[in-house]
This record gives C-alpha cells, sequence and structure tokens, in this order.
C-alpha cells in the first residue's frame, strides 16, 4: 500500500446542481477524520508520556503554498508537519480536525468560482489538460464555525505566489501509519478511515444515480457484479482508489476492433488482436517490446475514426486512450502532464505519439466509424503500437468500496475490512516494485474485502478475476 490516488468524478456542473462539488467535500471529511484520529491519538500517548502531542496548526510553523498543476496532494498532519508548506486542502484538513477536537462542531466548506481559460493558462495549466469551454471552475477550502464564521487558513499562512485556489480532480492522499513496532492493532485505522471516505463517496453518486433515474434523467449506475468490470492490479508503486464511474470507465470500453493488427515477436508477422494469446510479445513503438499479460472480447462497441497527416487511420472506442507527442510548450515550463486522452476527448489538430515519426501524427479529422466486434489487451509495459496507423495506445478498485456502497443503498449495514500481510524487501523487488519506495527490510501488503452483517466476508476482488499470477506473487 503506496499513497492512494483519487480518481473522483464531478457532476456536470451545467445541470446546476449545488451538489456539484459534493464529492470533493467527502473525500475532505475523509481527511479530516483521519486528522481527528491522528490528534486524539496523539493527546492519549501523550497523557501516557509516549511522546509530545501535535502541535496547534498555527503555532507549527507550517505554510500554505500550491500545488504542482498536475495534481492535489492532501496530507495528514504528520505528513504536512514533514513537508513544512502544503496546500490549501490538507491545511483545512488539520484545523477542522484539531477544532473538533477540543469540541468545537466545525465545517469545512467550499468556494467555488469560473476562471477564464486565459487565466488558467497562466496558472500554468497546459490547453490540453483543461476542456474545451472557455471557462474552468477552481475551488478554495475554508473552515465553517458553529456561529456561521468562516475562518479563511490560508490568509493566515500564506506564503507569496499562493493563493490557495486549485482546479481538482485527482488528490493524492499522504497517509502516516502508526509505527507497528508498538504492537497497536490500530496500525491499519488510518487506511480504513480513508477506505471508509471512498465508499461514502461511491454511496453518494449511486443514491444520487437512482434518484435521476426515478425521474428520468438517465440510466441508474448498475450493480458491481453485472457491470462488466474485472480485476486488475495496480502498477507497481502506485495505488489508485477509483470511484464507481472511473471504475466504469476504466474497466470497460477501452477496446479496438478485433481486426487491428499489430506486431508479434513471436513469428515478426502483423496479426490481428483477435489471434494473439497471453504469453506473446507485441511491438509497443519504443523500440521495446511488451508482453500481453491479459486478452479480453469485450463485444460489440461503437467506434470513432481519426484520420492523420501521415496519411493513416486510426479506429477504437471512444473510451480507448492514445497517447500525445511531447508539447514542447508543456515542457519548458517543468510541467509534468499525463501524456494520453480518451479518445472520445481528442480534439483535430492534437498530435497523437507515432513510432515512425518524431513529432507524431497531426489529427486531420474524427468521425463515427459505425461499430465493431472489439477486444482489449493488457500489456507489461502499458501500451502496444498499431502499425497501420503507426499510433501507439494506452490498455486496460476500489472494488470492495463500490460492493459495500451498494449494499449499504440496499439497506445492508456492509463495511469495508482490511487483511494485511509482511513481505520481505527483496521479494517486493523482485515482483516489479521501485526500490526506492521500499523502507526498512520490507513492506506492508494490505487486500480489502467487504464484510456482511453476519460476519460473512466477500472478497469483490477474487470474484471478478483476481487469482493467478497475483496470487503466487503475494
Amino acid at each position: 500500500m503506496t499513497s492512494p490516488l483519487f480518481h473522483l468524478t464531478l457532476p456536470d456542473a451545467s445541470e446546476n446542481e449545488p451538489a456539484h462539488f459534493a464529492p470533493l467535500l467527502i473525500v475532505l471529511e475523509a481527511m479530516i477524520q483521519l486528522n481527528e484520529w491522528h490528534i486524539a491519538r496523539s493527546l492519549r500517548m501523550a497523557q501516557k508520556g509516549m511522546g509530545d502531542p501535535i502541535a496547534p496548526l498555527y503555532v507549527s510553523g507550517v505554510s500554505c503554498r500550491d500545488d504542482d498543476i498536475t495534481r492535489e496532494d492532501w496530507c495528514d498532519v504528520f505528513a504536512t508537519i514533514k513537508r513544512g508548506r502544503v496546500n490549501n486542502g490538507s491545511l483545512v484538513a488539520w484545523r477542522v480536525a484539531e477544532l473538533r477536537v477540543a469540541g468545537i462542531a466545525a465545517e469545512p466548506v467550499l468556494k467555488w468560482r469560473l476562471a477564464p481559460r486565459d487565466e488558467m493558462i497562466r496558472r500554468g495549466y497546459s490547453p490540453r489538460t483543461l476542456s474545451r469551454a472557455k471557462y474552468a471552475w477552481i475551488i478554495h477550502c475554508a473552515v465553517k464555525h458553529p456561529d456561521g464564521r468562516i475562518e479563511d487558513v490560508t490568509e493566515v499562512l500564506r506564503t507569496p505566489g499562493n493563493d490557495g485556489w486549485s482546479l481538482v480532480t485527482k488528490p493524492l492522499f499522504h497517509l502516516t501509519l502508526p509505527d507497528p513496532d508498538k504492537n497497536e492493532p490500530a496500525h491499519f485505522a488510518p487506511l480504513l478511515i480513508v477506505l471508509e471516505g471512498m465508499v461514502k463517496l461511491d454511496e453518494w453518486h449511486i443514491a444520487r444515480s437512482l434518484r435521476r433515474a426515478q425521474k428520468g434523467e438517465g440510466e441508474p449506475l448498475p450493480p458491481l457484479y453485472v457491470s462488466g468490470v474485472r480485476y486488475k492490479e495496480d502498477d507497481a508503486g502506485h495505488e489508485d482508489w477509483r470511484d464507481v464511474y472511473k471504475i466504469l470507465e476504466r474497466g470497460a470500453g477501452d477496446c479496438v476492433p478485433l481486426s487491428t493488427r499489430v506486431i508479434r515477436r513471436e513469428d515478426m508477422r502483423s496479426v490481428a488482436i483477435a489471434d494473439l494469446r497471453v504469453g506473446d510479445h507485441v511491438a509497443d513503438g519504443i523500440n521495446s517490446w511488451a508482453e500481453v499479460k491479459a486478452h479480453v472480447q469485450t463485444g460489440t462497441k461503437a467506434l470513432l475514426e481519426f484520420t492523420l497527416d501521415n496519411g493513416k487511420t486510426v479506429r477504437c472506442s471512444p473510451e480507448h486512450k492514445l497517447f500525445f507527442a511531447s508539447d514542447v510548450q508543456m515542457r519548458k515550463h517543468g510541467v509534468i502532464v499525463d501524456l494520453e486522452e480518451r479518445a472520445k476527448d481528442v480534439i483535430v489538430g492534437q498530435r497523437l505519439l507515432t513510432a515512425e515519426a518524431r513529432h507524431g501524427a497531426t489529427v486531420l479529422a474524427i468521425r463515427s466509424a459505425g461499430s465493431a466486434e472489439c477486444a482489449d489487451i493488457e500489456t507489461s509495459s502499458g501500451r502496444f503500437w498499431l502499425p497501420e496507423s503507426d499510433v501507439i495506445v494506452h490498455n486496460c478498485d476500489n472494488l470492495a468500496a463500490w460492493r459495500t456502497a451498494e449494499l449499504r443503498v440496499a439497506g445492508i449495514a456492509a463495511e469495508p475490512v482490511i487483511k494485511w500481510q509482511w513481505v520481505p524487501r527483496e521479494v517486493m523487488i523482485g515482483h516489479g516494485y521501485p526500490s526506492a519506495m521500499l523502507p526498512g527490510d520490507g513492506v506492508w501488503l494490505v487486500h480489502c474485502e467487504v464484510r456482511h452483517p453476519d460476519g460473512r466476508i466477500e472478497d469483490p476482488s477474487k470474484i471478478l478475476g483476481m487469482g493467478g499470477e497475483y496470487m503466487e506473487r503475494v
């Protein structure tokens, strides 16, 4: 388990819902509850003579600074102290928590406003990371006292050039676990607190989708086990926690037609995706070969066709990911962004990454291309090359959070549970985990499941495909 990166879905702002930013408040509340746990525990430990209590925020020496624009780092109180300078959300989570522990029923609040596209670019955001609209929503966190007074932590702890406003969609949680040598059963309590936050977020999404369906405003979210998603282990060194919509987006539809051709190393031939088998090696377009780890036929999918200036075309489902060619303007500001996008979000004029042309191939036209039987492959490098179009494309939990949430919405008082296991450092390195991310002699691995009111344990990951190589490795 490493710091989880939360992938959140915000309702469409065009619906004029006051709940547009509700998902962010739910996740921020999880960080506040984690800080409450840390602060209360530090006070108990201090009373036993086992350390000093956590200092109040305003005398701790920390200050506010804006994050790298590619993500929002939300730090618990210990991670905040370690860093010294953190974002607005982290400071608000600490302040609300310490007020609550002191008996003051404080709450987090969000301010938001529409920022013109030009302003966002001046803040350092790449045009490609912004939507096509002329404006973008940015937010700012503050503290609300029981008497209605608003306290702006950033105003007190601000440093020059940092105003605390940001565009947030992927908060990265930096969590601190108690020292397991103290033989505390609460060692993994912080993970359960944050996992509970994801469960509550999924409850909100599921209940909202049911209300909207009753009004004829869309389809309800499907139950997990008929949704079409399947289990996939995160890449080594990453822990991606996705809400129900992000799981659906990632777990289904990331496909290309069965007739799409790739280069197979075993016979050095161009073969159709349909003819690949697990264990084959395919060209990934970066002078290397990638092993096929999974091959799944995903049924009939609608397709988009991209006409490129290299005289070729590429066809894929709207949810498939395409890589972009390097953008000089994005790099000269020292900004590192995710150089990939869902096909449905690609626009004419953007340059797709290719193996043959250094500067990529420009998209000249995009059109609907009917539908076809499709498949998805997962490769060891996370990408594979389509020689017919000279384009490099992307292959395809928290499942326990989704399952717990849908059971609760159905009136079943389920809860998430965590199993843990100590794995030696050399074993983890042998499984591909970066050595720089493995402290000491080893690391704790955790696995999330669902507990029913009668005590029965349900493992959604195993039901949806975990096993084989993964189980052997763990």
